[in-house]
């Protein structure tokens, strides 16, 4: 994991926001995904407020891939929130991006053009 010190000298504290399943997975429901978008927002300024110095986002799906793979819709979707997450929430709050289980590659590039700080596992 990558490293955020802390000028206190306090561990660093970071929050999980799980997505409802997003498109291009297979329990994803037609309609869910700006719901999706404003609880993740939502649950990222909560954290924020309340003292968390980042959060990772994660995909919480039934059925995961092998492979370091993720379906084109799944991975524009993150990134939509993943943005959305980092424009509502201020500089010094950092914000990781896991999409489960192996997509490794998407998470980061998710990560890299949506400003975030990191990729779990990374």
């Amino acid at each position: 994991m990558a490293d955020f010190p802390r000028r206190d000298g306090r561990k660093t504290v970071l929050g999980m926001i799980h997505l409802r399943p997003l498109p291009g997975t297979p329990f994803h429901q037609d309609g869910t995904l700006g719901k999706t978008l404003d609880s993740a927002v939502r649950s990222a300024v909560a954290l924020e407020r309340g003292g968390a110095d980042g959060c990772l986002i994660q995909t919480v799906e039934r059925v995961y891939s092998v492979a370091d793979e993720s379906d084109p819709a799944r991975t524009a979707a993150m990134t939509l929130i993943t943005d959305a997450v980092v424009r509502a929430t201020g500089a010094g709050f950092h914000v990781g991006v896991q999409m489960m289980r192996h997509a490794v590659s998407a998470s980061l590039g998710v990560a890299k053009v949506t400003g975030g700080s990191f990729s779990w596992p990374s």
